[in-house]
């Protein structure tokens, strides 16, 4: 049979049924005669048959196998696949064998695997792949599952192996391993099967095994007689591919781990002996090692075993500069995973100073990684980044790479503040890109510099750049909506570009936004455009903008409402048409009532409009006339003075001067009429008047019986400024159900109205209950000195006439409210309640902000999860001077200022992110095609349901309802 071994290829049909017999005998599915006579020991008789099969791999026909170059390779798959099958787990084998002949059979292995991988002929790389599966399997089954103790000499000879090898199948069956061994780990440590394809490979396994064991008995009961090398031949290459399926089709090491019942220190040092077996740092295969390593790391840290993690990442940040860039996404996963388990600070600092190497040799792959930073690791990076940045823009614009330009220009916004010129910068950027998304990016980060530098002057700039853009109906809103803030800088420059951006845009919806801005504008401060925004709107007829500026800017018909009162809830009105007058002015609905029946209590005026509701309570205002002295001190001074020489004496006007005299005396025009002269015509018109006088002092005898009617002085000045302000003839009537139809009025919310979240995460907090538990943020004043400047603090209740959000009485809230729009902030450690109560509110808002200090865990939306929260913003802190902003969306949404990993500073924090939260939750309510502005709605309510059901009434009964003496 040894000589069988080395025969020629030419025989290989010889060399089979030999291998078959002594595969048979190996693996114990029959024992030879002197085995089983005692003559010869188990153990000596399977070193024997081993070292037998291992001679063919010293066979001198091997090196030169030319057309029997299949035949060669199924021996070679034959008998790696008996030695495997042996040390499989499913073998039992009949008599158990030592020790000692394990280590023996991996030591033949590693014999003839160093002395065939080592050369490069065709054979050699053929059966590269299966020597490195069965030499590897082998050993991690040995030491790991069947727990044999084998010497460190066996790893040793496996390792010298795998570093002379020359072929690439010998890494990548590494890999291969790696990966089974990372699983079994992982259930050991983690209790975790990352593998979800294991039953299809099980079966595979024992499918093919079954076929293998199948053609082995075949093999034995066929005809001896059939030995011819033509035979033998077609029997070798027909079974090549069979054979090799075995080694690549199959885990024998999967299969051997189903349970986590295994020695949990075995598969440790086994795990680290493995992954050790490839150097990535300079043989050919050192890409397949860093990929298989990367793919190891991203496996550990998802069941947080990240020591180990920790210990690979240390090997590629050695790695050469060259194979640098396939390990930063495996870097960046080592430090995004830094919140829940910090790496040790030197593994840090060496992956940030790899990011840095690569940054300077301009690698793009490294941008994204740059991105996904925490602030404090991107502070230490951006010096650096800002260097070579500008450059990779240029490169970037040459090569016209979307992605990659993409990521640049993400990084070099997120930075823009720091670099000097990056104005410029990002609209030469804005000019040639042709991606949306990277035009929103720069428009917003060009929106935050200008605010932060108040660069009135760069706004219009900006604005001719966008105009001419081929996204420009989607970016100017958006540029309009971010620079909002900057109105209290220079109003009028802002009302220019609103001017310029709303005679660009044939959106209607979008250009109603503008008009909204330039409205807005002119109510808070006086603007000398303000009659082209009245045109404007008057030609777009927006009845609601147009009375907005009227009723509101004006403050009409009495000045004195403050912002956060146009919306104010007043008594309710007063049933009966006795009681209230209604009056229809069109534009306005007024309506007079009074409160009760005492005689000295006020009127009050109900004036409601399109815009919203005012309320005054009148009431004659009492002054006592005190008698003018100024004349009387200045004639008696004047007389003292005595009289001036030369003038007549002659009344008082010889003891003064006339001060008349001085006043210049013009001739009478030639053209106009002497008080005589029309004394004709008045004469003419009392002689021709048909009015007869009546008689002073003389009563008729029907009269004797009633008393006089003598009218006070309230009910005479009523009369007298219902006259001047026309109310008269625009008296209505109205139907018994019209209080109702004003009280639907009065709920019709007359501004958009807005509730937003914010939420305190304190540190080492990771879920609702202790999140929403905090009622202080003692351990941040920044918080506190953040929700402060929201917007103002309001009570609930009685003083608070504005938009709620659903809070209850007594709850203290920020609060803000300008010409468009009410925003209460749910700050949850201000809200009352148990936990549940604060969920009630803070779980159906929209957009959520939320303040972290959690430096373990990223707070994302799984945290605190919710089906209504469609705008996340998460807000870092980086010291006492810097705050990180992160931006999730649930659905595509284009607002602004702020922008995914933003850099903002504490002074101006507050009021980027109220108009970011602001113009969030409206881009989200535009998104939907069903909605409308607040007002448009009101605007219906009050045409088409109040309005519509005043009729004019009779002058009489007008007179008779406008000036009874009751009101």
């Amino acid at each position: 049979m040894r000589e069988a071994m080395k025969l020629p290829l030419a025989c290989s049909n010889v060399t089979h049924k030999v291998v078959n017999v002594l595969s048979a005998w190996l693996l114990q599915y029959e024992i030879p005669p002197f085995v089983a006579s005692g003559e010869v020991s188990i153990e000596r008789c399977s070193l024997l048959l081993s070292n037998i099969l291992l001679g063919f791999f010293h066979s001198p026909y091997l090196a030169q196998c030319g057309e029997r170059h299949s035949s060669a390779i199924s021996i070679a798959f034959a008998i790696l696949t008996s030695c495997k099958q042996l040390v499989s787990h499913r073998i039992q084998l009949p008599k158990p064998l030592p020790q000692k002949f394990w280590s023996e059979l991996m030591a033949g292995l590693c014999t003839c695997a160093s002395k065939i991988c080592r050369q490069s002929d065709a054979f050699s790389q053929n059966v590269s792949a299966a020597f490195t599966s069965t030499l590897i399997s082998n050993v991690v089954v040995i030491k790991a599952v069947r727990r044999i103790e084998i010497d460190d000499e066996v790893w040793d000879e496996v390792h010298d192996v795998m570093k002379k090898g020359v072929w690439i199948p010998m890494a990548e069956q590494w890999a291969s391993i790696v990966n089974s061994v990372t699983r079994a780990l992982i259930l050991h440590l983690a209790h975790i099967d990352i593998f979800s394809r294991e039953e299809a490979l099980r079966k595979a396994t024992e499918v093919s095994q079954n076929s293998r064991r199948q053609a082995i008995e075949s093999a034995m009961m066929e005809d001896p007689r059939n030995d011819s090398s033509e035979t033998g031949d077609s029997m070798s290459s027909s079974n090549t591919i069979a054979e090799d399926n075995v080694f690549h089709d199959t885990d024998d090491i999967t299969n051997a781990v189903t349970s986590w019942s295994g020695d949990k220190l075995a598969w440790l040092q086994t795990w680290r002996r493995v992954i050790s077996l490839v150097d990535p740092y300079t043989n050919s295969s050192a890409h397949v090692a860093i990929d298989c390593m990367s793919l190891t790391i991203e496996n550990l840290l998802l069941v947080n075993l990240h020591p180990l993690a920790h210990w690979l990442a240390c090997r590629l940040v050695t790695v050469p500069p060259i194979l640098l860039p396939r390990c930063v996404p495996a870097l960046s996963a080592i430090l995004n995973e830094s919140t829940i388990r910090r790496p040790p600070p030197l593994l840090s600092a060496n992956i940030l100073l790899c990011f840095i190497r690569l940054m300077q040799s301009k690698e793009q792959l490294v941008v994204p990684a740059i991105c996904g930073l925490s602030a404090h690791e991107l502070s230490i990076v951006a010096p650096r980044a800002l260097e070579h940045l500008p450059k990779m823009l240029q490169a970037a614009k040459s090569s016209k790479d979307t992605k990659v330009s993409s990521n640049s220009l993400k990084l070099f916004s997120m930075l823009a503040s720091s670099y000097p010129g990056a104005e410029q910068i990002l609209l030469d950027q804005l000019v040639n890109t042709d991606v949306s998304e990277n035009a929103v990016v720069i428009v917003n980060s060009l929106a935050i510099l200008i605010v932060q530098k108040a660069q009135i002057d760069l706004v219009l700039t900006a604005l001719k750049t966008i105009e001419t853009h081929q996204f420009a109906m989607r970016l100017i809103p958006l540029f309009c909506s971010s620079i909002a803030s900057l109105a209290q800088f220079s109003s009028t420059t802002l009302l220019q570009a609103l001017l310029r951006a709303a005679s660009l845009l044939r959106d209607e919806r979008t250009r109603t936004e503008i008009e909204w801005q330039m409205v807005k504008l002119c109510m808070q401060w006086p603007q000398p455009q303000m009659p082209l925004v009245i045109r404007g709107i008057l030609a777009d007829r927006h009845m609601v903008l147009h009375g907005e500026l009227v009723t509101l800017g004006g403050q009409y018909p009495v000045r004195g409402f403050e912002v956060q009162r146009w919306s104010s809830a007043g008594a309710p009105p007063l049933q009966g048409e006795d009681k209230t007058v209604y009056i229809n002015r069109q534009s306005a609905i007024i309506s007079v009532s009074r409160k009760d029946f005492h005689a000295k209590s006020p009127c009050e005026i109900t004036s409601r409009t399109v815009v919203g509701r005012h309320i005054w309570d009148l009431d004659t205002h009492e002054d006592v006339r005190k008698p003018a002295t100024n004349v009387t001190n200045w004639l008696r001074k004047e007389a003292l003075k005595g009289k001036r020489p030369g003038r007549e004496s002659q009344g008082i006007l010889g003891a003064m001067d006339d001060p008349f005299d001085d006043l210049p005396d013009y001739p009478p025009s030639r053209g106009s009429p002497s008080p005589v002269d029309g004394a004709a015509q008045f004469t003419s018109m009392i002689e021709t008047s048909r009015r007869q006088p009546q008689p002073l002092g003389t009563s008729s005898a029907a009269h004797d019986h009633l008393p006089a009617f003598t009218p006070n002085a309230k009910l005479l000045e009523w009369r007298s400024l219902s006259a001047s302000l026309g109310f008269v003839p625009l008296v209505s009537q109205v139907h018994a159900n019209f209080p109702r139809d004003l009280k639907h009025l009065d709920q019709t919310s007359s501004r958009e109205v807005h509730k937003v979240a914010v939420i305190y995460v304190g540190e080492s907090q990771e879920d609702r209950a202790s999140i929403l538990s905090n009622t202080t943020a003692s351990a941040s004043a920044q918080f506190d000195s953040f929700t402060s400047e929201l917007g103002w603090e309001v009570k609930v209740g009685r003083g608070h006439d504005g938009y709620t959000g659903g809070l209850p009485v007594e709850t203290r809230a920020p609060y803000f409210a300008d010409a468009e729009a009410e925003v209460i902030f749910h700050v949850s450690t201000m809200l009352n309640g148990d936990v549940q109560q604060k969920w009630k509110h803070i779980g159906n808002d929209e957009v959520h902000v939320v303040w972290t200090e959690n430096t373990r865990k990223v707070y994302t939306r799984e945290t605190i999860a919710t089906k209504f929260c469609d705008v996340l913003i998460v807000l870092e802190q980086v010291g006492d001077k810097m705050v990180r902003v992160r931006v999730d969306t649930a659905s595509a949404l284009e607002f602004g200022p702020l922008f995914d990993g933003a850099l903002v500073t504490m002074s101006e924090l507050s009021q980027l992110v109220r108009l970011t939260v602001i113009n969030a939750s409206r881009a989200y309510r535009l998104a939907r095609v069903e909605h409308s502005r607040p007002l448009r709605h009101r605007e219906e309510v009050f045409c088409n349901e109040a309005l519509a059901h005043m009729k004019p009434m009779p002058l009489a009964q007008s007179i008779n309802h406008l000036y009874v003496p009751t009101i």
